[in-house]
């Protein structure tokens, strides 16, 4: 179909690696048969059918029947598609690369935790692989959901041709919920997993503590003068939920901008770069995903 689509089908097989290992296995499907097709494509059209198939496919294996998740990938679809919507916003967009780089960069930090903790895993220590866990959310929740929700809070101005205040890269989680409720975009969706800072404070302050008979996790935050005392205890399964929340933002996040690549390679007559970034790689998957697999 183009020139060079040796180059475009190495990197589409190079994705569906990705997206196999981060359990896609219907979107990772569907880029084998773009592959395929690719050279053989006489007409845009059937390749344009194939890849809204993916698309499809993807977003039935990101939401999973999860209301939040739909109306998550709505948002961050909606936003990104819409701030890549002309050459000027595009542009506006290329200034948050450092903000992309960020995010990926810190959340391969957590790789290291899951590799200590894994062999707890293997043995069936719930309370180790609980505290690996805890370890995990406080370092997604510092450096990659923080970052991701500055990220789409910016997309979100840039999409409705509003300016980026100053200081997005350090602004704190309240202006940003702040920020994103006054674009009338639904910010507890985006905060799911957050659950207001008060989990990350009881592990940054180690106030958490687990419990041998009951094998939970209890999780304590101070009062301050506006919110009272936090005190909740879970189970694995009930922290593994909340941690795949924290998570979701990122993942998305991520996953349509490799969405936006995969129709690239396909469709467009000219790409840069084609089969010479390997995004396995680099990001062989959210690090989260394998780890908080909730334990029955």
């Amino acid at each position: 179909m183009w020139p060079d689509d040796h180059a475009r089908i190495s990197e589409l097989l190079d994705k569906a690696k990705y997206f196999e290992r981060a359990e896609y296995p219907g979107t990772a499907e569907w880029l084998r048969q773009l592959a395929e097709s690719l050279p053989l494509a006489r007409d845009p059209s059937k390749l344009q059918r194939e890849f809204d198939e993916l698309e499809k496919t993807f977003q039935s294996e990101f939401e999973k029947g999860d209301p939040n998740r739909v109306l998550l990938f709505s948002i961050v679809r909606t936003v990104l598609l819409a701030s890549l919507s002309s050459p000027a916003k595009q542009e506006r967009t290329l200034e948050l690369v450092p903000l992309f780089e960020e995010a990926a960069r810190n959340s391969q930090n957590i790789a290291p935790i899951i590799e200590a903790f894994a062999q707890f895993v293997r043995d069936g220590n719930l309370k180790m692989r609980y505290y690996g866990m805890c370890l995990q959310y406080l370092f997604n929740s510092e450096g990659v959901f923080d970052t991701t929700t500055r990220i789409i809070y910016a997309m979100s101005l840039i999409a409705l041709g509003k300016p980026i205040p100053p200081g997005l890269s350090t602004m704190d989680w309240q202006t940003v919920r702040k920020g994103l409720i006054e674009l009338e975009v639904p910010a507890d969706a985006v905060f799911e997993g957050w659950a207001q800072g008060r989990i990350r404070n009881s592990i940054a302050h180690s106030r958490f503590a687990y419990d041998d008979v009951t094998k939970k996790m209890r999780f304590r935050d101070v009062p301050t003068k506006r919110r009272p005392e936090y005190d909740q205890s879970f189970t694995i399964v009930e922290f593994s939920r909340i941690c795949i929340q924290l998570d979701n933002p990122f993942h998305i996040v991520l996953n349509l901008l490799f969405i936006i690549r995969i129709m690239q390679l396909v469709l467009n007559p000219k790409v840069e770069d084609a089969g010479k970034r390997s995004i396995f790689e680099k990001w062989k998957k959210s690090p989260l995903y394998d780890e908080f697999d909730p334990v029955e």
